[in-house]
């Protein structure tokens, strides 16, 4: 089972702050509902940062997660363990969608897979996305750079009192296999993060390790923009102009898209990582910083790739 994976914890808090935080970020919603509660969110029409870069969002079959696994690769056992568990909902019955699921799973970080679903006891569910996602909003800012019709047919929807922290995804494989591990790394920066950082934290949470952590991510959440930002202007793309502005409308919003893009480039199949690596080096220098403790390779660990 996924609870038995093990995580490094390079870079992270001590590990006994660690079993808090998810003892207890799993229970915020159950006691404040009002605070916690969210309404769908996360566009999730923009896959690695060669599409981000262009604007574009087009399934690009070249950048579909797991392309390159192959199939007769058997999965790992803590992945085919979740295909009969509760944490994911196939609402569909649309087995070639389940696959899909797995598939983009196994090159998953283990690290935003246990902070989904062991920490967040979080679900998938496989049907309905568009429907559950039509009120996810897009700025003007990102209407501009995606384009007017851009549509939101996944997104992640926070617990309720009766409700878990939840991924909803149209049944779509290549969908599924397009934008589910860019929604788990939105996750971490969109939920879990925020909530480290809010004032009424509870106690057990209010540590220094967990408080330099979230610090720490939000340094290097910026880090990643800029250099997205050099990277563009540096390739004479047309769109740098859209992207400062929108990075200084809402440099949150901004770099939580550019992290779950890296995270997206970095781990969803060997192309991708190599076009990151080849195409963004400003943006792979930060990602990659050996003397950054708190940089996303560190807390995520290498690709399988």
């Amino acid at each position: 089972m996924i609870q038995t994976m093990k995580v490094t914890s390079k870079g992270k808090p001590p590990m006994k702050s660690r079993t808090a935080l998810m003892i207890n970020l799993a229970c915020l919603t159950v006691g404040s509902t009002l605070l916690w509660q969210c309404k769908p969110h996360t566009e999730s029409s923009i896959q690695t940062l060669d599409d981000a870069a262009t604007g574009s969002t087009d399934i690009n079959t070249a950048n579909l997660c797991g392309a390159d696994r192959p199939s007769q690769t058997k999965l790992p056992d803590y992945i085919t363990a979740l295909s009969t568990s509760k944490a994911i909902v196939n609402m569909t019955n649309n087995t070639a969608a389940r696959d899909a699921v797995l598939t983009t799973l196994a090159v998953v970080p283990k690290g935003l897979l246990q902070l989904f679903f062991v920490v967040g006891n979080g679900q998938i569910i496989i049907g309905g996305g568009s429907e559950a996602c039509a009120s996810t909003p897009f700025t003007k800012t990102e209407r501009a750079i995606f384009g007017a019709n851009a549509k939101v047919p996944s997104c992640w929807i926070g617990p309720t009192s009766s409700l878990p922290l939840r991924l909803v995804l149209d049944a779509d494989p290549k969908l599924i296999r397009f934008s589910l591990l860019r929604l788990l790394a939105y996750v971490q920066a969109e939920y879990f993060i925020t909530r480290l950082q809010s004032p009424d934290l509870p106690a057990p949470l209010s540590t220094p390790e967990w408080k330099t952590y979230a610090t720490a991510f939000a340094a290097s959440r910026d880090r990643l923009a800029n250099g997205f930002l050099a990277d563009m202007k540096a390739a004479g793309n047309t769109k740098v102009v859209e992207m400062a502005q929108h990075f200084a409308t809402d440099p949150v919003r901004f770099g939580n898209m550019v992290y779950a893009n890296a995270v997206d480039s970095f781990y969803c199949s060997a192309t991708t990582h190599r076009t990151f690596q080849s195409s963004f080096a400003n943006t792979w220098k930060v990602y990659t910083d050996p003397a950054d403790a708190q940089s996303p390779l560190a807390y995520l660990g290498p690709a399988a790739n």
